[in-house]
């Protein structure tokens, strides 16, 4: 490339670094906020609780059953690996 040619390209990267700083220049600053609560902050308490006691009481029941499903599956003998 000539030294005309390196000249243009300078003067475009110039140009175009001189642009995004003068965008840059113009948009508001954002106000400064803490992204951390204070240390004594507590949260707000739900009004309604995640799970009812009949939610908790049905989700143990199948668990427990998906549990008791798997458990004979698992105490089969397993044959030992061959080299």
């Amino acid at each position: 490339m000539p030294n005309g040619g390196r000249l243009t390209v300078g003067v475009v990267a110039v140009a175009l670094c001189a642009l995004s700083f003068c965008a840059r220049a113009e948009e508001p600053e954002r106000p400064r906020t803490n992204e951390y609560p204070s240390l004594g902050d507590q949260p707000a308490k739900p009004e309604k609780p995640a799970m009812t006691g009949e939610d908790i009481s049905k989700l143990k029941r199948d668990l427990t059953s998906v549990r008791d499903r798997q458990a004979p599956k698992s105490k089969t003998k397993a044959e030992p690996m061959k080299p």
